[in-house]
């Protein structure tokens, strides 16, 4: 009659994604004898990456990463119900706003310009926005023709940002209808 002898026992841990598990199992079980543990799945491995990286290092760094994290809740949100998308799209809106405003802000301390500065003064005004670049060109020929100094940035793909110094009240109305109708 044969002796049974304890067999040494190998432990280790595989850690794989989902769509992998059912072929590694069967090709594990296929090696020999081979015990599985039912896995441990942390909650937060079943978020989207964006949204895990988000969530570990609590800031966004730019428009795209927002833009990616609001895409992983919409999918949740149509997995798990409710009205995420919804919530996290004012957020998302929120934030947006407020990086606008920083990179705004950026802009005018590189023209040595504080954000008190930019109010009517007793001869000067000095007004800044954001237009679409399809505009700006247009608008600062017809700002200069009226002798209106600008200065003018990209901000973004899609747009730029563009500050006026108005020296006399003559100018002024004039040259906030010219801003007004370029958007």
């Amino acid at each position: 009659m044969p002796i049974l002898r304890p067999v040494p026992i190998i432990r280790f841990r595989l850690i794989t994604g989902s769509e992998f598990e059912d072929r590694v199992i069967e090709a594990l079980t296929r090696i020999g004898l081979v015990h599985v543990k039912k896995s441990v799945v942390y909650k937060n491995a079943l978020l989207p990456r964006p949204l895990r990286l988000f969530i570990e290092r609590k800031y966004v760094t730019g428009y795209k990463e927002l833009d990616e994290i609001l895409e992983s809740i919409k999918s949740l949100s149509t997995i798990f119900g409710g009205s995420y998308y919804e919530k996290a799209l004012v957020i998302v809106n929120k934030i947006r706003n407020l990086m606008t405003k920083i990179e705004l802000i950026k802009f005018l301390r590189k023209l040595r310009l504080e954000v008190a500065d930019i109010r009517r003064h007793k001869y000067m005004f000095i007004y800044t926005g954001i237009m679409p670049k399809s505009n700006a060109n247009k608008a600062v020929q017809y700002l200069k023709k009226i002798h209106v100094l600008c200065a003018i940035r990209e901000f973004s793909n899609t747009d730029m940002v563009l500050v006026v110094s108005i020296g006399s009240r003559i100018h002024e109305e004039e040259a906030l209808g010219i801003l007004r109708d370029s958007g």
